[in-house]
């Protein structure tokens, strides 16, 4: 099955096209993230998130031809919003002298 029918299908919500879209993917989205990141943890849970917002929103699915794209932009705005969380995290904990996290 080629990517055009792999994203109609997911469309659809044909849960088996969408993991196979996202089998075919996660190593280069993840070896992206990770170059963003360099966390692996991290970069897991940034793809996971970008696939499972894609899941919960198919009718703003991309069209065939864009659908890696789409993903990466994704990719990297997500990768850019964990990156300034964890900077406003390290600017508190600087700040107050604890453990920002552990006083929330």
């Amino acid at each position: 099955m080629d990517e055009k029918e792999l994203v109609i299908r997911a469309k659809r919500g044909d849960i088996d096209a969408f993991c196979i879209l996202y089998d075919n993917y996660k190593r280069k989205l993840f070896n992206y993230a990770y170059y963003k990141l360099g966390n692996s943890e991290d970069a897991e849970d940034v793809v996971q998130d970008v696939f499972i917002n894609l899941l919960q929103q198919t009718n703003y699915f991309v069209s065939e031809g864009a659908v890696l794209k789409y993903i990466y932009k994704a990719l990297y705005n997500r990768c850019i919003d964990l990156i300034r969380h964890k900077q406003i995290e390290q600017h508190y904990e600087e700040v107050s002298g604890n453990d920002f996290i552990s006083a929330l």
